[in-house]
């Protein structure tokens, strides 16, 4: 029983709320930048394997405002167009 709450407890932290969607996809159609919070909700990742990627320069194109991070909807469509990343291509 208590495997079971916990495991329904894991399923529903993992996705993202449908508002918090409908949020990030009107940013990203006005065209504002989005967080790396955001973008990972936008892309269906999680902000860390983001943050990961970013770091190993294998994630979408991203500008810096003072020391953080915005994704344009643009440079994350065409890096989902563009597929996986590297390393994850090579495993």
């Amino acid at each position: 029983m208590a495997a079971k709450l916990l495991k329904s407890k894991r399923r529903k932290s993992e996705k993202p709320k449908l508002s918090k969607l409908l949020e990030v996809a009107a940013l990203a159609a006005a065209g504002l930048p989005l967080t790396s919070e955001q973008a990972a909700v936008y892309l269906q990742l999680a902000p860390g394997t983001l943050d990961i990627y970013r770091c190993r320069g294998e994630g979408p194109k991203c500008a810096y405002v003072a020391t953080r991070p915005r994704y344009l909807k643009a440079d994350l469509d065409a890096w989902l167009a563009a597929g996986k990343p590297k390393a994850a291509a090579a495993a």
